[in-house]
């Protein structure tokens, strides 16, 4: 809970109870790659109001120099960095991305309430409880369906009406969720571990995570899209509301399917 306490990855311009996320914290982190809210195609920054961590930081993503003085050649190097600096260009392409932030979040927010407006229709239909609905940056709406065994069949049918495209069964997925983490889990690296990330790797081999399964596995996050027009996020509505009504369709009384109540 410490390290969360101190360093806050969060999605831009999402806030809670009033402070912005990412400066909750005694810092916070900002991922710029393609996906995000605000863009630069690649990078990150980290936001903070403590001198010290901000010149450790600085420091530490520009192979440690100190950046004290005109002459690059001439600066020290009070501990070792590496080269994890955003280039210029990138930079300049998230200033212009900046400025359109308030529009994305309210473009965001009304697609986000139209689609989940139309889930909620659907009887056993569940969504993941936010802290602060006020701060949500609604950049997915996630949504549960009322047993792992329905979920699996709802992306079955998604997949073969090609309609998954922009949805994630976190699950089954290779990169958002520690299930299929096998590279951590077996401490699979190019360059040798120390003492404590190898003992943390192991540890991370033993942990039980099936209440995390339990959730995971009815849980589907839907990405909400910042081109749609009116038609395209209806249909977009209207087709996945059709597949999830054909599959809850399936379950029957003869074979009761475990519910699953996300806020629990």
């Amino acid at each position: 809970m410490e390290v969360w306490r101190k360093w806050i990855p969060f999605r831009i311009g999402a806030s809670y109870k009033g402070k912005f996320l990412g400066t909750i914290g005694d810092a916070g982190t900002l991922s710029f790659d393609f996906v995000k809210t605000v863009t630069c195609a690649e990078g990150g920054a980290v936001l903070t109001n403590n001198k010290t961590t901000y010149t450790n930081c600085d420091g530490y993503s520009d192979h440690g120099h100190d950046h004290i003085g005109n002459d690059r050649g001439a600066e020290l190097h009070p501990f070792l960095g590496y080269n994890y600096r955003i280039s210029e260009l990138h930079a300049a392409v998230g200033l212009a991305q900046f400025r359109k932030l308030d529009n994305f979040l309210a473009i965001q927010k009304k697609n986000h309430q139209y689609l989940k407006a139309e889930l909620a229709k659907i009887p056993g239909i569940k969504f993941r409880t936010i802290p602060d609905p006020a701060g949500d940056s609604h950049t997915f709406l996630s949504w549960f369906m009322p047993s792992p065994e329905l979920t699996e069949l709802l992306v079955a049918e998604m997949k073969s009406q090609q309609i998954f495209a922009g949805n994630f069964y976190w699950f089954e997925h290779n990169w958002h969720y520690i299930r299929k983490w096998d590279h951590l889990k077996n401490e699979k690296s190019l360059n040798r571990l120390s003492p404590g990330q190898f003992a943390a790797l192991k540890k991370l081999g033993t942990q039980d995570f099936s209440k995390s399964d339990a959730i995971m596995n009815c849980c589907i996050s839907t990405a909400i899209g910042l081109s749609w027009t009116e038609e395209q996020l209806q249909e977009k509505a209207a087709k996945l509301t059709a597949a999830i009504k054909k599959v809850l369709a399936k379950q029957t009384s003869s074979v009761p399917l475990k519910e699953l109540n996300p806020a629990e």
